[in-house]
């Protein structure tokens, strides 16, 4: 390094107060001193700018890490109030949800409807009875309050396997969805 480059980069180092945080250029000022030092064998000056030089990068780091910081920060509050928008009311799953109680459509109701109908309508809700269909029991006796019961469970299995036992319909041979084998129901057109 050039004797007067030295200098200039020592007279701008006293400038600067190093205990402060020092920007880009500081940095690189630092880096260039202290290499400069390192390469003149000047072990006391490469010692002092050896801590100044430290902060100076780990500041630049640190401040790449407040910015990713406060990035996430912003995005999190705009997440948490999208989320208490949906919470609120917003979206097409809550107003589905909301419509749903409202009307009164629960698990218990849903349990209710499906035994109380095919028990008192020999085999029907009011759903088969516009379709013309009928749940009957493959021994023939009328379907009772356990059997209407235990084959609304199996809609409950069907539905937990990912719908695909309301689909079994279509390659069993006698035409049974999962619910109708628990229940050893099937279907039949009136």
């Amino acid at each position: 390094m050039e004797p007067w480059a030295y200098d200039a980069i020592e007279a701008a180092l006293e400038s600067i107060d190093t205990v402060q945080t020092v920007g880009r250029a500081g940095a690189d000022s630092l880096v260039i001193a202290y290499a400069g030092a390192v390469q003149a064998g000047d072990s006391t000056r490469a010692d002092s700018l050896r801590s100044p030089l430290v902060n100076a990068l780990a500041n630049d780091r640190l401040d790449a890490q407040r910015v990713q910081i406060e990035r996430l920060r912003a995005k999190n509050e705009s997440l948490e109030d999208e989320l208490e928008e949906t919470a609120q009311g917003g979206g097409l799953l809550a107003m589905i949800l909301s419509l749903a109680d409202e009307v009164g459509i629960g698990f218990g109701w849903a349990g209710l409807y499906f035994t109380f109908f095919p028990t008192f309508w020999r085999g029907m809700t009011p759903g088969k009875r516009l379709l013309r269909i009928r749940v009957v029991r493959l021994d023939g006796k009328p379907i009772g309050w356990w059997v209407a019961f235990n084959r609304f469970g199996g809609y409950a299995a069907s539905i937990f396997n990912g719908l695909l036992g309301f689909f079994e319909m279509f390659w069993d041979p006698n035409r049974q969805a999962r619910h109708d084998r628990i229940a050893a129901t099937v279907v039949v057109k009136e």
